[in-house]
């Protein structure tokens, strides 16, 4: 695959379809491969992820179906044209550990709070 910034709807497709040919391999597993392949520069894909991209409005309802489905021409346009750019903006100021958290918490970050012993833990907000 070519640098995530050079990629095109045509080079994820073939990606997908050369993958596809392993027993067990489906696109949301493909693409996960991918992202840990390129050390983060790729976005994953999960249901979370897609979830996440939904709730704040970075892909329409049809399309988080597609990004759920198996249709390998219709997820490649999706993932190239919405959801490498949201990834690309994200990772700007996160790891790919965080950024992925934060879609997969709907846009959120996890913030350091101070619970009810005056210690530091994890609010959601």
């Amino acid at each position: 695959m070519p640098k995530v910034e050079n990629a095109t709807t045509a080079n994820v497709e073939h990606y997908l379809h050369q993958g596809l040919t392993h027993l067990g391999a489906g696109i949301r597993v493909l693409i996960c491969m991918l992202a840990v392949e390129s050390r983060g520069s790729y976005p994953p894909m999960d249901r979370k992820f897609a979830a996440g991209l939904r709730a704040c409005k970075k892909v329409s309802k049809a399309e988080l179906t597609v990004l759920l489905g198996k249709n390998v021409t219709k997820f490649a346009h999706i993932y190239v044209t919405k959801v490498i750019p949201a990834w690309s903006k994200t990772r700007k100021s996160r790891s790919p550990e965080e950024a992925d958290n934060y879609w997969g918490r709907g846009g959120r970050d996890a913030r350091p709070s101070h619970g009810p012993s005056g210690k530091p833990s994890l609010r959601f907000g």
